[in-house]
Order: structure tokens, then C-alpha cells, then sequence
């Protein structure tokens, strides 16, 4: 269903059935409004829905259906998402906000392909890392399919958790639109003839290749050579495991490869001699934290919800501190009532008492 979903006919279809409906102009200009961005962004229609809080038959029948008057709870809710989307991305119903983090990120990728170098990204579990590679990826490809180009440069890999080289050049194969599941010499030929300068090949969670012994160096020789014979731009990002393995931190001077020593030289240098590494802010700041808040409409907190806010951020990330906005906004929609601070603690207490119980 998604891959009908995703076509712009489906977006046409709807757009149609809503220019002959008997919407009143308000509800028409909404709900064409958010039918022409889910066809800009390439969303299904359950992401589309997701994004304004109801099922994706709810908005099915409101864009195929022509009526008087569409429900009011529906209207206003996809009226406040479009007054918040204002320049940002939504994704499972939580907006993008550009910090600190993903500034200095986007910066490295930037440098990373015009001067054709290795970046390796190091930070903290939940700061934002897979957040911001993922919505560098998205604009990036915006901005090609405007250029007029049929694929994208931008290509993005989870490593997996006990990778293999062949694993990894099967992600970027798919990413790439090649061929899989063939052999591993053919695989790495494949992707080296598709592979150009003004590409770019991200590896976010690449501290999982720190764990497997002798194929994480495999699969790290075999990203070295891709970048070698293509001069591509190239972005390592990882945590902390990964930013030790870089400088070779160990108690007795030697990198610990899944029990297996292994001394400096004869790891990473050749990858490190061929870019830089980059270290993260360790902390989200006070204004990346209300950059969040404010994207969700909120005004500044009181301080003893800021305070609630500040250690949750330091205990958990970015990560937690979001989701627990988006389920105050959840809360508050279901109750048709306008986001406010009071949702956020009541829903933060209520899963604070959930985890502490016995």
C-alpha cells in the first residue's frame, strides 16, 4: 500500500476531488495545502496523517468525500500543523528544530564533499546525531529533485549491529538503486562505478564496526577503498566508542576490538591520515532545548518545569525530551484543547510513576 501511496498520482487524485468538493474556502485552502506538501515531501498517506493526529482513513474521506463542512477537530488540528510547520519537518508527529548540533553536523558534511575529505563525527548517545543525518539527507534531497536530478547524492547507511563488509555494501547498494545479494568483489565494483565526487556516503552508528574483530576492519578497509577510487565526500559518525577507537584510548595504549588488541598504526591510521575528526558538544544547550519547546508553540516554562525539562535532557538526550513533548501534544488533541506546559508535566509524571512502579 505505501508504494501506491507515495505516487503523485494518488496526491493529484485528491487534489482534484477536493477542487469540485463544497468545502468552504478555509477547509479547501487547508486541506489542499496539505495535500500539495505531502506530495512535495513524497509522504504515504499514513505519515501525512500522522503528522496532523488522525488515522489515515479519517483524511482519505475528508479528500475524496465532497461536504459541507468537514469535522471541526480535524480542521483546526491540521490548521495548527500548518502554522507550526513553518519551515520545519515533522517526523512521526515530532518537528525538526534546527540546533547547534545539527548546525555544526550539516557544516561537516559541507566540507566533507568540497574538499573531499573523511569526516568523522563523534558525540553522545542522544544529542540528536541520527536526527540530523537523516534531515541533511531530506533536504539535500529536495534540493536535487529541484535541480532536476533523478537520483539522490546524499547517501545515508545505518550500520548495522554486527556488520559485515558484505552487509554494509548491500545498504549501500540499496541505496545507490543497484543490484543485491551478489558477490562481494561485484558489489564493491558496482558501487565504485556509481559512486562520484559530488557524492556523499554517511555512516551513521559506525562505533558498531568497534565490536566485530577482524570484519569491522574489513568493513572500515572496504569504505576506505570506495573513497579512494571515487574521491567522494565520506562522514563516519559515531559515539564516544567510536571517538576512543580513533585516538587509540586504552588503558595499555592499545584499541580493544571486541577483546582482540590491536595496536594504532595498524587500524585506523591510513583512514584518519585521509580527514578529520570532529567532536560534538557533549550537552544540548538552553537554547536548543528551547528551540524544541518553541516548535512545539510553547512559551518559556516556569522554573521548576524547566527544571524538569534541563534533567531530563541530561539524563536522557534529545531523544526523551521530544517525545515526551510530542505525547503533552498528543494528550492535549485528544482532549481538543490547546499544547500547554501542563499537558507536558502530567504526561511526564504519569510515565515517571509508570517506570517506578513495582
Amino acid at each position: 500500500m505505501d508504494a501506491i501511496e507515495t505516487t503523485e498520482s494518488l496526491w493529484d487524485n485528491y487534489a482534484a476531488s477536493l477542487a469540485a468538493s463544497g468545502y468552504d474556502p478555509r477547509t479547501k485552502d487547508l486541506l489542499a495545502w496539505l495535500v500539495a506538501t505531502a506530495k512535495q515531501e513524497r509522504w504515504t498517506l499514513k505519515q501525512t496523517a500522522e503528522t496532523v493526529g488522525y488515522s489515515p482513513s479519517t483524511l482519505s474521506k475528508l479528500f475524496y468525500e465532497s461536504r459541507e463542512a468537514a469535522p471541526d477537530q480535524v480542521v483546526n488540528s491540521i490548521a495548527n500543523f500548518r502554522r507550526r510547520y513553518n519551515n520545519k519537518t515533522w517526523v512521526a508527529g515530532i518537528p525538526f528544530v534546527d540546533t547547534d548540533i545539527f548546525r555544526k553536523i550539516s557544516q561537516a558534511f559541507e566540507y566533507s564533499v568540497e574538499y573531499q575529505e573523511i569526516v568523522s563525527l563523534v558525540g553522545n548517545p542522544q544529542i540528536g546525531k541520527t536526527w540530523a543525518c537523516e534531515e541533511y539527507k531530506r533536504r539535500k534531497d529536495i534540493a536535487d529533485r529541484q535541480a532536476g536530478c533523478d537520483t539522490s547524492r546524499v547517501v545515508l547507511v545505518r550500520i548495522p549491529t554486527s556488520p559485515s563488509a558484505l552487509r554494509v555494501v548491500n545498504l549501500i547498494a540499496r541505496e545507490l538503486g543497484l543490484g543485491q545479494n551478489l558477490r562481494y568483489e561485484k558489489m564493491v565494483d558496482r558501487i565504485k562505478q556509481t559512486v562520484t565526487p559530488s557524492h556523499l556516503l554517511i555512516f551513521d552508528e559506525v562505533h558498531q564496526v568497534c565490536m566485530t574483530g577482524a570484519r569491522g576492519l574489513k568493513t572500515i578497509e572496504t569504505l576506505r577503498e570506495i573513497y579512494d577510487e571515487t574521491h567522494c565526500g565520506m562522514a563516519l559518525v559515531g559515539t564516544d566508542v567510536w571517538g576512543k577507537t580513533l585516538s587509540g584510548q586504552s588503558k595499555n595504549g592499545q584499541v580493544k576490538w571486541h577483546g582482540m588488541p590491536a595496536s594504532w598504526e595498524g587500524v585506523l591510521s591510513q583512514t584518519i591520515l585521509r580527514g578529520i575528526n570532529i567532536y560534538l558538544p557533549k550537552n544540548i544547550t538552553y537554547a536548543d532545548q528551547q528551540r524544541v519547546w518553541q516548535a512545539f508553540g510553547l512559551p518559556d516554562p516556569d522554573p521548576a518545569t524547566l527544571k524538569i525539562v534541563q534533567e531530563m535532557v541530561k539524563q536522557y538526550g534529545l531523544g526523551r525530551y521530544t517525545k515526551r513533548m510530542r505525547s503533552g501534544a498528543t494528550t492535549a488533541r485528544k482532549a481538543g484543547k490547546e499544547f500547554t506546559w501542563g499537558y507536558f508535566v502530567a504526561v511526564h509524571k504519569q510515565l515517571e510513576k509508570l517506570a517506578t512502579a513495582s
